[in-house]
């Protein structure tokens, strides 16, 4: 496969996605008068995840592959960065002897 056939290629695959991403879109305003949020998105993940095994199975993709889109995922949702946890401070205006 050449390069150019390799990027014509990918270019039609986003292509396809953005027309299907708009689908889904279109879809969303329904769901949000039916369902809670939490409910679409967990619904959602698991349709993700279902279709993840399913490819994985079928050797569609591979477990590099299926972690890419994961992570991509993650990406999506927290930024390229996931947020730092916060840490408490300790209340009561001592130290803490276990920071020292």
């Amino acid at each position: 496969m050449t390069e150019e056939a390799r990027a014509a290629g990918l270019a039609a695959f986003y292509d396809e996605m953005e027309i299907c991403l708009e689908d889904l879109n279109a879809m969303l305003p329904d769901l949000t008068r039916r369902y809670d949020l939490t409910v679409i998105v967990s619904a959602m993940a698991e349709q993700v995840g279902g279709a993840l095994w399913a490819l994985r199975r079928k050797k569609v993709c591979d477990d590099r592959q299926t972690s890419l889109a994961i992570e991509r995922i993650e990406k999506r949702a927290f930024g390229p960065y996931p947020a730092e946890p916060k840490t408490e401070e300790p209340t009561g205006g001592g130290s803490d002897p276990s920071r020292d």
